[in-house]
């Protein structure tokens, strides 16, 4: 159960799909180094205060703060001077590591700070419960940051109350875990207001949210616990829906 009635479900139904545009787009902000017209897009709705959910943390203001500095400081012409630059820092946050903070989840929580740990095989299990799965996890495994954000878009789009359940429980057990620890260390490390703005914004907003589903009543469920269903070749659960499809 996930404490939230039917009736609960409909009068929030709007704000819940529009929540999950907003994880989809903070899950683009960490999929790929930015292009003059993801800059220009996010400069003309005045990011992030076009976002769904209103977010009134101290973090949250500290993010706003960082997007309206880089973009003060950005030409109005945006060149590629200032997109190399930013090509360069995404590089070392997610692809090198340079900045010695991983955007996936198991070297945060194993105790020796691996890659590909117990926590992706955990996060596999919410992903099979939807009939969700990663396609290409040995290139960008099940606990990346812009998975376990597409998954919380899913689960707020899904529009039944057992997901905001399960949403709840994916938060506590997983990005919440972690997320507060990645933002710190991009700012710490990264010397970009974009990346640092990007990483905290998605740390004060999954916050938040979760705040917004306990005030909602819902309940977290306990973690899935499902038989493996069988693999592809490339790592993709036959009969399953693939996650990285919802991203466009």
């Amino acid at each position: 159960m996930s404490g939230i009635s039917n009736d609960q479900m409909a009068d929030a139904s709007d704000l819940l799909w529009a929540i999950g545009e907003d994880l989809h787009a903070l899950a683009v902000l960490h999929d790929r180094e930015p292009n003059a017209e993801l800059l220009e897009a996010l400069r003309e709705t005045e990011f992030p205060d076009s976002l769904a959910l209103i977010l009134r943390s101290e973090e949250a203001g500290r993010a706003r703060a960082l997007f309206r500095q880089f973009f003060s400081e950005l030409d109005d012409d945006i060149g590629e001077e200032a997109l190399d630059a930013l090509s360069a820092v995404y590089a070392d946050v997610y692809l090198h590591y340079a900045c010695r903070a991983a955007p996936t989840e198991s070297p945060w929580t194993d105790e020796d700070g691996l890659d590909r740990q117990a926590s992706m095989f955990e996060v596999r299990q919410f992903y099979r419960k939807r009939d969700l799965a990663v396609q290409n996890w040995s290139e960008r495994p099940d606990d990346h940051i812009v998975n376990e954000l597409l998954f919380l878009a899913h689960l707020m789009a899904a529009d039944d109350a057992s997901a905001l359940g399960e949403a709840a429980s994916f938060l506590d057990a997983h990005p919440l875990r972690w997320i507060g620890d990645f933002s710190q260390r991009v700012a710490e490390n990264s010397g970009s207001t974009y990346f640092t703005g990007v990483a905290v914004l998605t740390s004060a907003y999954l916050v938040e949210l979760r705040g917004l589903l306990a005030k909602m009543g819902v309940v977290a469920v306990g973690p899935p616990c499902r038989p493996h269903c069988a693999e592809g070749e490339q790592g993709i659960e036959k009969g399953c829906g693939n996650l990285i499809g919802e991203m466009t």
